[in-house]
């Protein structure tokens, strides 16, 4: 996250709930400073992708690195993108392994770009600028020179991502959630935390 790069006291002007539930993670992926020599020394996050596909009704769980790559301009906040890998896990349905690259199942591996901005002016209703958070899914096949490598496009759609968290005596950690998509009838959260990639 390069603020300097989008103007001085940026942090203080964008919505206090993304500044605690989201810039951290941000700040912690930046290394355009000094690129890293190593691949154990690239920070990135741990996403677990909790999707519901239209007219089913049971989930399929994703998981994989998203990397940080700076700001393209001024107005922009930052880019992610990343590949996540279908995982065993201890919540994923039986009926998820048994459908796995089946005609009209679910794809063995989805790619996940994510795109954020601001606003160029401060919303003068809450005195902050406007964050935007959009992201793109493409479901993989692994029909390719590389055997098990993601590879053919099955399906894919556009979202609109928002910031949430759940509260109550037991709150649990911040998470994006699926609000809109261009597909229609997608659900779906992601779940992500800091981790660092091991060669």
């Amino acid at each position: 996250m390069l603020l300097r790069n989008i103007a001085p006291g940026v942090e203080a002007q964008l919505p206090p709930e993304f500044v605690s539930r989201f810039l951290e993670e941000i700040n912690y992926c930046d290394q355009s400073e000094a690129p890293p020599t190593k691949a154990n020394q690239t920070h990135a996050l741990l996403f677990a992708f909790h999707h519901t596909a239209p007219g089913h009704d049971h989930e399929r769980i994703y998981k994989g690195l998203l990397v940080y790559t700076p700001p393209r301009n001024s107005l922009q906040l930052g880019w992610f993108s990343g590949t996540g890998c279908l995982v065993a896990h201890p919540g994923q349905p039986p009926a998820v392994f048994q459908e796995l690259d089946t005609v009209g199942g679910a794809s063995p591996w989805v790619r996940i770009s994510i795109a954020m901005g601001h606003s160029a002016s401060i919303d003068p209703a809450t005195g902050f600028h406007r964050v935007w958070i959009g992201a793109g899914f493409t479901f993989l096949d692994v029909t390719g020179l590389v055997l098990g490598a993601p590879a053919g496009v099955q399906r894919s759609f556009e979202a609109d991502i928002h910031i949430e968290q759940s509260f109550g005596e037991s709150p649990g950690p911040p998470f994006m959630e699926i609000v809109g998509t261009g597909a229609g009838g997608d659900q779906g959260r992601i779940y992500f935390t800091k981790t660092t990639v091991i060669p």
